[in-house]
């Protein structure tokens, strides 16, 4: 039997797989934030001190996942955003992604706005609960002592300030609630009516060279704003393509086993060719997502050949809070910036603020779940049927 790269794999470990891209970008922030490496006194960690510095892979993974959790929230019958694009099928569980299992109907972007306003309600309230309980405190704390102006304070609670004036606290948030308002769009652009898959990703390949002229010309033109803003601009593909998989993961398609072979290769010598020519900024930001893709489909490839309960539990147990993580993560390295101790910083006291981001984080995801449900209970009131009547 022919060895395979199934995709469906994507929808089954996609917890797992957020659990793992969280841990590599907090491993990877010792080095992005606290110019801490791995590799001081052990010349053997070397290689791993490399492989943790392409940590904002773990972002690109973040994205690539979210594009395709979108297609298959999109595709549940009861959900009106889906039947404003016209899409048809189900999905037993569109927030677990698992048990989809019927065909695809092309639709078009032309119907129920109230049905995309309510779910894109929904959506920026599950992003913006956990995003106010991690960073509200240290937001007051930065108006009260540092940048005192009510204007910032409002800009940041709005959740918009990295859009407005390129602040980088929550920019990853802000960047989703964007990228999913144009989920539509990207929707109809890949699978609207008469569009075969063979168009779609020509349509993919244009759009991914369309946006790295743009993203270079910004860059060559503009660097200052540039500098700003290409941490989310940058990341645009990384969904876009997210977009595109998600109908094939949702479809169960399978590819030859010798793709990630191939990927990976390709992938590799890339990376070689970076490194050795010294490329960096731009380029480099460019390599983040091909990495990204042979990264993620490896990674659901081991989960699947890995059946140790332990080890899935652990990144289940990561995954399962990842957006808590990130915040609770990058927000306490914030705070441990304005200590003393932010000037003998060492790998054993990153450690430790490792093991308290995931304290934190399980905290916010218990808190956050709760404040979620009272918030969309008050504003989409279920409607219950009623039981019917059985004859004595």
């Amino acid at each position: 039997m022919k060895a395979k790269l199934h995709l469906e794999d994507l929808s089954r470990y996609r917890t797992e797989l957020y659990g793992f891209s969280a841990l590599w970008i907090m491993f990877f922030h010792a080095i992005a934030k606290c110019d801490l490496h791995y590799d001081t006194t052990l010349k053997w960690l070397d290689p791993l001190d490399y492989l943790i510095s392409l940590g904002n892979s773990g972002v690109e993974i973040f994205f690539l996942l979210s594009g395709i959790s979108l297609y298959f929230l999109f595709q549940k019958p009861q959900n009106p955003a889906a039947a404003a694009l016209g899409a048809a099928g189900t999905a037993s569980d569109a927030e677990s992604l698992e048990g989809a299992d019927s065909a695809h109907r092309p639709g078009t972007l032309s119907a129920s706005t109230v049905g995309l306003g309510n779910f894109f309600t929904k959506r920026w309230i599950k992003l913006a609960v956990p995003s106010y309980l991690v960073y509200i405190p240290y937001w007051l704390y930065m108006w009260l002592f540092d940048e005192g102006t009510l204007r910032m304070l409002a800009c940041r609670m709005s959740m918009m300030n990295f859009w407005m004036n390129g602040e980088q606290h929550i920019w990853f948030v802000s960047a989703l609630i964007v990228f999913s308002l144009l989920y539509p769009f990207i929707y109809d652009y890949f699978f609207g009516e008469g569009v075969s898959w063979k168009r779609a990703l020509l349509r993919l390949v244009i759009f991914a060279g369309v946006w790295i002229f743009f993203m270079y010309a910004f860059y060559i033109r503009y660097p200052n704003e540039y500098d700003k803003f290409e941490i989310a601009l940058i990341r645009l593909p990384s969904f876009v393509v997210g977009c595109f998989l998600g109908k094939w993961v949702y479809e169960k398609k399978e590819l030859p086993g010798y793709c990630i072979i191939l990927a990976f290769v390709l992938c590799a010598a890339g990376l070689v060719v970076i490194r050795l020519w010294g490329l960096g900024g731009f380029w480099r930001r460019c390599s983040y997502l091909p990495l990204s893709i042979v990264t993620m489909l490896s990674l659901a490839q081991i989960f699947r050949w890995i059946t140790w309960k332990p080890f899935h539990k652990f990144f289940t147990f990561l995954g399962g809070m990842s957006l808590e993580l990130y915040l609770c993560h990058v927000v306490l390295i914030r705070w441990y910036m304005l200590l003393p101790a932010y000037e003998n910083r060492t790998i054993p006291k990153y450690l430790l603020l490792l093991v308290l981001s995931v304290a934190l984080a399980w905290v916010v995801k218990k808190v956050g779940n709760v404040i979620v449900r009272l918030i969309l209970g008050k504003l989409f009131p279920s409607k219950r049927q009623p039981e019917k009547q059985t004859a004595a």
